[in-house]
């Protein structure tokens, strides 16, 4: 006698990547699919038993992998009746090594460049940055090391600020509830949010500050001017930098006083009106 068999096919996968560290529940699309025994996935070299849900849809764990890179992933319903495979990427769990700048103001918006290692491009919308766990930006991959994102607003739905507001409770990375008034905890998600991962980096608000005097308000071309910025904010918890800006020019300042901050300009070539800015987190 010979049996003659129709050998099952295998369309889509999804998601068709994962971490080497296994675990991603794959599920699998396809016909001729069988609720048998050796109903199974190969991922590479490697074999894992497989669920049956219909003729045309059944579900696999992914193995571990020794390293990424892509695999061919096939399916067995009977032994050696395997499919043609489709391929499926396993990638490196991202690490977080550090952030830079470490706050920014209360309203959000400000560019956070994560130093790392294993940031993998999976495709548009994959990349995201975590903050406690719920809220999700856009990020973008720059290379394997750096990876680029902007700070959500610290601010409830009505446009308020949670900024030393005892009603600011949040979720923190293990799921237990968190009074945390002026920071949130940054991961990162590479697949768009199935795997959350990195140590948490720490990243502070501050009210935004506003210049009340600047004194003197005039000095010669030659520079060499010392000037006094007053402004509001100087002494508020999160702040992670200091910078004085004058026109187009970037000066280190010090402190003088509560609310104070000192600086000596240099020579510019032409008179003319310049504005005076102060930023927390350079």
């Amino acid at each position: 006698m010979y049996y003659w068999y129709k050998p099952p096919n295998l369309f889509d996968a999804a998601p068709r990547e994962g971490p080497i560290k296994g675990g991603t529940e794959v599920t699998l699309t396809g016909a001729n699919f069988e609720n048998t025994p050796t109903l199974s996935c190969k991922f590479g070299d490697n074999v894992v038993p497989g669920k049956y849900i219909s003729e045309s849809e059944m579900k696999c764990i992914s193995p571990p992998a020794p390293e990424p890179g892509f695999v061919p992933l096939a399916i067995q319903v009977k032994d050696d009746m395997w499919s043609p495979p489709v391929q499926y990427l396993y990638y490196d769990t991202p690490k977080i090594d550090h952030i830079d700048p470490l706050c920014g103001p209360e309203t959000g918006f400000t560019q956070i460049a994560i130093h790392g290692s294993g940031f993998t491009d999976l495709g548009r919308n994959k990349a995201m940055c975590v903050f406690n766990h719920t809220i999700f930006t856009n990020a973008t991959v720059m290379s394997p090391e750096l990876i680029y994102c902007d700070s959500p607003p610290l601010m409830n739905e009505q446009g308020y600020t949670w900024l030393n507001s005892n009603d600011h409770i949040v979720g923190n990375s293990g799921g237990d509830n968190l009074h945390a008034k002026n920071f949130y905890h940054l991961q990162l998600t590479i697949d768009g949010g199935r795997v959350i991962t990195g140590l948490p980096q720490i990243f502070n608000y501050y009210a935004q500050p506003v210049v009340q005097d600047v004194t003197p308000n005039h000095g010669p071309i030659s520079g060499k001017t010392e000037i006094q910025v007053n402004v509001t904010g100087l002494e508020q918890p999160g702040i992670c930098g200091l910078v004085v800006r004058l026109g187009t020019y970037d000066y280190t300042p010090t402190v003088t006083g509560p609310d104070t901050l000192a600086i000596t300009n240099i020579p510019v070539e032409y008179p003319g009106l310049d504005s005076v800015q102060v930023s927390y987190n350079h």
